[in-house]
């Protein structure tokens, strides 16, 4: 292979790895996030069974007008 071959290989080697490298990032802040909506939205749902248990405060009847 000639010098100018090898530089390319060289240099298509190092795309393909620059790719693959920033691909598997994408992936993990990917898998990341949809673990931290999934947390976020179990610890809502425990949040709004705690307020669903507990006593609504009984409400006033409206004033009479006339």
């Amino acid at each position: 292979m000639t010098q100018a071959g090898t530089r390319a290989a060289n240099i298509a080697h190092k795309a393909v790895g620059g790719f693959l490298i920033g691909a598997t990032a994408l992936l993990a802040l990917n898998a990341t996030s949809m673990v931290i909506n999934i947390v976020y939205r179990a610890n809502k749902a425990a949040k709004q069974r705690a307020l669903d248990q507990t006593e609504a405060p009984a409400e006033k009847p409206l004033p009479k007008l006339i």
